[in-house]
């Protein structure tokens, strides 16, 4: 898993673009983004479907990486696993402070653009 979340990280930077999951065009479940084939039927046909940039917190975990820009650094990071109201978990970072229950409500808030394989942003929903 952190190998993923490694590759994945990056700045994100479009505010404008909608949250996209995947529909699979054989069976129609609805997959993350990042995914190759449908876990239900096998394909890797998809189809790109907005999604409502809801969901809760189902994992979450505040983590120190280090950057080399300007000479070592550390920089926090909040990562999370988000339930979308649609259903797909998604790898995501937590914008602000962790809650102390995992449970929370969340919402988009920055998403990667099309294609770049950064994970979205979401912000916790008051």
């Amino acid at each position: 898993m952190t190998g993923i979340l490694e590759e994945l990280s990056t700045e994100v930077t479009d505010e404008s673009a909608p949250l996209l999951l995947k529909r699979c065009a054989v069976c129609g479940h609805l997959r993350a983004p990042v995914v190759s084939h449908c876990s239900a039927c096998r394909s890797d046909l998809f189809d790109q479907v907005p999604a409502s940039g809801f969901g809760v917190i189902v994992s979450s975990k505040a983590v120190v990486r280090t950057s080399n820009d300007d000479g070592w650094r550390e920089m926090p990071d909040n990562v999370a696993i988000v339930a979308t109201d649609e259903g797909p978990w998604l790898y995501s970072h937590i914008d602000g402070d962790l809650p102390a229950h995992t449970d929370r409500r969340v919402r988009v808030a920055h998403v990667a653009r099309s294609g770049s394989g950064q994970l979205p942003v979401f912000t916790i929903r008051d």
